[in-house]
């Protein structure tokens, strides 16, 4: 186990408290760690070896510790293999924390919409590019399980599989930001109060392009995958906001 740097710095610049400054030194502490690891934790010392290395008052310290659990950035345990550790956060976190500011902010399914229009071709495109085939090709599994699905009854059953085969893309997107706004855009979308209700031309549409998108990224071709999914999503975007048109402005939102 390497040990804590020689010492954590606590400052208090302007205004933020000593809380905050230890949290900060220590947050940057665990930020490296992983940086350079290629675990996904590891241990950081005992809990008293992190008060010590902090250099603040037991109270203070502890709160930086609580902190940093709520942002998931670090586990402490208890027992033979105690101590405070670091951990790599799980997106779904960052997933929840969106969802509840965007509520908050009354977003709309055509807010998502327009954030969607933008990225999800090039992240179409670079799942096509993943190095695992086999993981490609989940995606046309998934189209399978939506050719099963009963017209209209299973309106629910579809949504939660357009979920998913999004939220695949995202997992296959190399670039970590767009897979991090894809998944929250993914998420979002699937939680609107009043989800859209698709005619079949409509729900046979959608279905026609997730094949065929699927195909593209199956077969590795990013030119296709992109063009196939800028058409549909403009396509998306336009019948939104029509539907959007005809009710008041709550409606659709998160």
């Amino acid at each position: 186990m390497s040990s804590l740097s020689d010492s954590a710095a606590v400052r208090r610049p302007g205004t933020v408290s000593a809380v905050q400054a230890a949290a900060h030194s220590l947050r940057e502490e665990v930020l490296e760690r992983l940086l350079h690891s290629e675990s996904s934790g590891e241990l950081l010392g005992s809990e008293q070896e992190v008060l010590s290395w902090l250099g603040v008052s037991r109270p203070t310290a502890l709160q930086a510790i609580r902190l940093l659990e709520a942002e998931d950035l670090i586990e402490v345990r208890r027992g033979q293999r105690g101590g405070v550790w670091s951990r790599v956060p799980s997106p779904d976190g960052v997933l929840h924390s969106a969802a509840v500011y965007l509520r908050i902010k009354k977003t709309r399914l055509i807010d998502l919409s327009e954030v969607a229009v933008s990225i999800a071709p090039s992240c179409m495109a670079g799942a096509a590019q993943h190095e695992d085939v086999a993981l490609r090709c989940e995606l046309l599994s998934i189209v399978h399980e939506m050719q099963r699905v009963k017209d209209p009854a299973g309106g629910r059953q579809l949504a939660r599989l357009r979920n998913q085969y999004f939220g695949h893309v995202a997992a296959l997107t190399p670039n970590p930001v767009l897979s991090l706004y894809f998944g929250i855009v993914n998420a979002l979308t699937a939680s609107v109060r009043q989800p859209l209700q698709l005619s079949s031309a409509r729900r046979r549409r959608s279905i026609r392009f997730y094949r065929e998108a699927a195909e593209s990224v199956a077969a590795g071709n990013p030119e296709e995958a992109r063009r196939l999914t800028t058409i549909f999503f403009a396509e998306q975007q336009t019948w939104i906001m029509s539907e959007a048109n005809k009710h008041e402005p709550e409606w659709l939102a998160i």
